[in-house]
């Protein structure tokens, strides 16, 4: 219709009826154009807040992870430091009770929390990452990613490392099956991981003077404090992230 209105014009010579039907078809070409990026911006920003409330639920997941950790961690190399203290003073121990059954059931459990990337990926692949006008923020969040990336690497390399310590644990212990019912082993009520019927004696004092033992004590006690700090460090790396990116999209 436009267009027949302005060969119309253009027949009888009317210029300015021209002019005006061609600035109305800009104007609408422009108009039109400017809805469409509104539109696709709006959708990008609805994107990209859904992508950062995804990265908040995930961050937290992992921060309850880590923490959940701690009193493992802390309880299990309790449990070897009182074993390496009984070595240490050879002193008769019963390892039926408390922490150092907890650390000897313990052992073998993969330590590292679960790690919850797939709203960093997304983002990382959308370049939802503009959104976040804070640099700094940026690079804490890609630079967390990435050491959890390689804390698993190293566990996996650590746990190899744990279970050729082990071996040489194991030999100086004497293995006992009990029932399931966890007091028939003592009065305090402790939490342990499956393999709780699992008992292991050692006599302390035919033992303590096995430095060897002494070292492999240790070890099992350095891997779960190396853990416990681990785990706190990633709590405050967690915790700094979530407050920023609690701040920059206020």
């Amino acid at each position: 219709m436009i267009l027949s209105r302005i060969a119309q014009a253009l027949k009888t010579q009317n210029w300015l009826a021209v002019a005006i039907e061609l600035l109305i078809v800009i104007l609408g070409v422009v108009i039109g154009f400017q809805f469409t990026a509104w539109n696709s911006d709006r959708q990008r920003e609805a994107r990209d807040s859904q992508l950062i409330e995804r990265l908040v639920r995930d961050l937290t997941a992992m921060r309850e992870a880590h923490e959940a950790t701690l009193p493992d961690y802390e309880r299990t190399y309790d449990g070897w430091i009182d074993l390496l203290r009984a070595l240490e003073t050879c002193e008769p121990l019963d390892t039926t009770q408390g922490d150092i059954r907890y650390a000897l059931a313990r052992y073998q459990r993969t330590q590292a929390p679960p790690i919850y990337r797939a709203a960093f990926d997304e983002m990382r692949a959308a370049g939802a990452f503009s959104s976040l006008a804070n640099a700094d923020l940026q690079d804490a969040i890609a630079t967390f990613f990435a050491t959890l990336e390689r804390a698993t690497i190293i566990e996996g390399a650590g746990r190899m490392d744990q279970l050729a310590t082990a071996r040489m644990l194991w030999p100086r212990f004497a293995f006992s099956m009990v029932e399931d019912d966890i007091d028939a082993v003592g009065d305090d009520e402790i939490d342990v991981p499956a393999a709780a019927n699992t008992i292991a004696f050692i006599d302390v004092p035919a033992h303590c003077d096995d430095l060897e033992l002494r070292g492999v004590v240790w070890e099992m006690a350095d891997i779960n404090r190396d853990g416990y700090y681990e785990s706190l460090q990633s709590l405050e790396e967690i915790d700094a992230i979530l407050a920023a990116l609690e701040e920059a999209t206020q």
